[in-house]
Parts: C-alpha cells; sequence; structure tokens
C-alpha cells in the first residue's frame, strides 16, 4: 500500500521543481548573473576543451569537482556555452531534492518521527535561500548535497552498528567528494564518524581501528589530487591555495567591519600580489601578512572575528545589494524561524543530545572557520540544512505538546 507519507513527499518534491524550473527560466537571466559563476563556468570549459583545470589563472586556486560537474554536463548532452548554464540550474533543481530526501532520512534516524520528516524534507523543497543558489553556476549546491549525502550514510552506518561495512567507506566516499568541491571540510570528515561512536559504546580497540581506517581511506580519496598538485608545483598542496587569501582578506589592517571583499583589504597590495607569476608565492605572502596581522593586534583580531560571527549569523543578507526591500523580508521570514527554533532545539532536543553531536560539531565548525576567515550568509549555507532538523524537531515537539494541543482545542 502506498504510504501517505510518501504522496506528500513526492507533491512536496514536485511543487519544489516546479518552482525551480519557474525561478531558472523566470527570474534568472539566460546568461550568468553573480561574479564567481564567470569562474567556475571558465574552469569548467576549459577543463572540457584543454583537460587541464585552471581556477581565477591557479592550478590549484580552488578544489575542481564544480567545474567537473559542469564540464561532465556539457559532455554528456553535448551542450553549446550558453545552453550549459540551463543545463546545469535543472540539474541542481534536482540536487535539491537529494537533499530534502536525505533530511527526510537523517531525521528518521535520529528523531524516529515521521512529522519531524517530512517537515524537514518540506522545508527544504521551498527553502529560499536553495531555491535561489539552486540556479547559480556556483559550488554551494552541489557541495551541500555531497555533505547531506555523507552525513545520511554516516548515520546509517551509526545505526547498522558501526562495524566496518560498506556504509562506512561510501560515508567516506560522499565527504571526500564533498571536500572535492570545497576545501572547508579539511579534516572534518574522520571526526564526524569518530562523533558517531559516542552515540554506540565501542571498545578502545575499535575505536583505535575506525581512527585509523576513516584518515587512511579519506586520505586515500584525497589522494590524487595531492599527487596532481605534487606534480604540478612540487610541494605538497593538501587543498586549495586560496585558503591564504581569504585567511588574509578576513584578517588585514585595512578590514574594520569584518567585511570579506577586497574593499575590506588594501586594493594595491592585492594587486601587487596578484601579478606575482607564482601561485605558492601569492600564497605564502597573504598568509604571512594574515599571520602576522593576528600575532601583532590579538585584540584587533577577536574584535574582527566577533564581526564575523555576527555577519555569519546574520538574519538578513550583508551584502548591499540584497539587505533591503525583497531579499531582506524573505530572509526575515525564511531563516528567521529556522534560528529561532533551532536555538529552542538545543534545549527541547536535549534527550537526543548524543545522536545530534556529529551535526553540533559540523555547526560549531563551519562557524569557528568563518569567523576566523571571511563570514556572508553563503557560507552559513552548508549548516541551514541541520538548523531546518533541529528546528522542525523543536516546532513538532511543542506543536504535540499537551499544553499546546488544550490551548488550540479552548481557542478553535
Amino acid at each position: 500500500m502506498f504510504k501517505k507519507e510518501y504522496l506528500a513527499l513526492l507533491i512536496l518534491w514536485s511543487l519544489s521543481l516546479a518552482t525551480s524550473f519557474t525561478i531558472n527560466l523566470y527570474y534568472f537571466p539566460s546568461t550568468l548573473s553573480f561574479p564567481d559563476e564567470f569562474r567556475f563556468l571558465s574552469s569548467a570549459l576549459r577543463l572540457h576543451n584543454e583537460g587541464i583545470f585552471v581556477s581565477n589563472s591557479g592550478r590549484a586556486w580552488e578544489m575542481p569537482l564544480t567545474a567537473v560537474y559542469i564540464a561532465a554536463i556539457k559532455f554528456i548532452f553535448s551542450l553549446n556555452d550558453q545552453s550549459i548554464i540551463l543545463a546545469v540550474r535543472f540539474s541542481q533543481s534536482i540536487l535539491i531534492i537529494v537533499q530534502s530526501y536525505c533530511a527526510w532520512l537523517i531525521a528518521g534516524y535520529i528523531f524516529k518521527n515521521k512529522q519531524i520528516s517530512l517537515l524537514s524534507a518540506g522545508i527544504i523543497c521551498i527553502y529560499p535561500f536553495f531555491l535561489f543558489y539552486q540556479g547559480l553556476l556556483l559550488s554551494e549546491t552541489l557541495f551541500n548535497t555531497l555533505l547531506l549525502c555523507g552525513i545520511t550514510s554516516a548515520y546509517a552506518w551509526q545505526l547498522s552498528g558501526t562495524s566496518i561495512n560498506w556504509r562506512f567507506f561510501l560515508a567516506l566516499t560522499f565527504f571526500g567528494l564533498a571536500t572535492y568541491t570545497k576545501g572547508s571540510l579539511t579534516l572534518l570528515p574522520p571526526i564526524i564518524l569518530l562523533s558517531m561512536l559516542f552515540i554506540k559504546k565501542v571498545t578502545l580497540k575499535d575505536f583505535f581501528k575506525i581512527f585509523v581506517l576513516s584518515f587512511s581511506f579519506y586520505f586515500l580519496i584525497l589522494s590524487p589530487w595531492w599527487i596532481r598538485n605534487y606534480l604540478i608545483f612540487q610541494e605538497f598542496i593538501p587543498l586549495t591555495t586560496s585558503s591564504s587569501f581569504n585567511l588574509y582578506l578576513g584578517n588585514n589592517s585595512n578590514n574594520f567591519l569584518g567585511g570579506n571583499s577586497g574593499d575590506d583589504a588594501d586594493p594595491q597590495f592585492i594587486s601587487m600580489v596578484n601579478a606575482l607569476p607564482n601561485e605558492l608565492d601569492k600564497s605564502r605572502i597573504y598568509k604571512e601578512v594574515a599571520y602576522a596581522f593576528i600575532k601583532d593586534n590579538p585584540e584587533r583580531f577577536i574584535n574582527l572575528s566577533t564581526l564575523k560571527f555576527f555577519r555569519f549569523w546574520n538574519v538578513i543578507p550583508n551584502a548591499e545589494s540584497y539587505n533591503t526591500g525583497y531579499f531582506k523580508y524573505v530572509s526575515i521570514i525564511s531563516f528567521g524561524p529556522v534560528l529561532f527554533f533551532s536555538l529552542l532545539g538545543i534545549l527541547i532536543n536535549r534527550s537526543f543530545f548524543k545522536n545530534l553531536i556529529p551535526i553540533y560539531i559540523l555547526i560549531i565548525y563551519f562557524t569557528l572557520l568563518h569567523t576566523i576567515t571571511i563570514a556572508s550568509l553563503r557560507y552559513r549555507l552548508p549548516i541551514e540544512p541541520f538548523l531546518i532538523l533541529l528546528s522542525s524537531a523543536a516546532f513538532i515537539n511543542i506543536f504535540n505538546n499537551p499544553y499546546i494541543k488544550r490551548i488550540c482545542k479552548l481557542r478553535y
């Protein structure tokens, strides 16, 4: 018999696809509109045409999977440069459905409540920020999908008994692919898996075995990138060369508001460094200047980190072009309730604390990372599906509270 919740999911997914297609066809122009889109598309086209990955004139400026993803769509469907934009947008519309399904599974694994699962999946389907970013040729939608797939597989592995099985390797594979999309995960994936062991007691021997295998397999997944980078640079480049630039943008003597653009730094210095022919020299200089600033200005560093913390958790967009009018109010009515109920969820979901440790680690990690480097609502996007999970659980628990139900009956 076809369950009602599956029918509800199909209706939600159909609504999500219809909304995404409408946005892609009628809201976004047929050309690119966001500055970083040009970089990703250029990297993908060069990869497709020449078989060489270059981004922002750098061989390791950013991780390659987004370019590979776009180039693969162009190759499979034999699309021209104009058609590829719409094709990637539509493919990312489907990735939103995958994210919704993952949220539905995760909520079921943690809370074992169909209402929470359905509400989490439904919110993700129509969440304005996700619908907006699926229409852009950026790394966010692909990264979020792979991260959610990794977390879903990790919870499935935990429920299977935390033995070394295919779910263990599947989770690390998804995490590895997410890292190939954005290097911001760094060493977090094995730590996420190890945190699953707090849910179920394991022996010290088993903990050590999982520790060694998780890091070893994760490093094995990343090793092709390491080998490729060593062949190019004759140095070990674990992730990207742009991370030092981000650290500099967020920590320099010209940054007073915690911003993340060239206006919050020294334009002449950036032009001088970017004119250098060696990519690694650029990275080293940005890193040295940022470290020197932090060391010589600890109070200023703390002040900037505080400003970046509030930028990261801002209810309205930080960018001037998006923090007024329509965008401002859409952000308030979408992320505002999610933030409010997710904070309530920390208290309400105390009985699920052990089960939620991996999600709490993820939220704390991304918050710390972007309060140290650069912060914006865009960089908060990876943890918003998990905030939606927490807020959905809180809302359903409040809604099902007998006292609340009694009040509703009295009023209606």
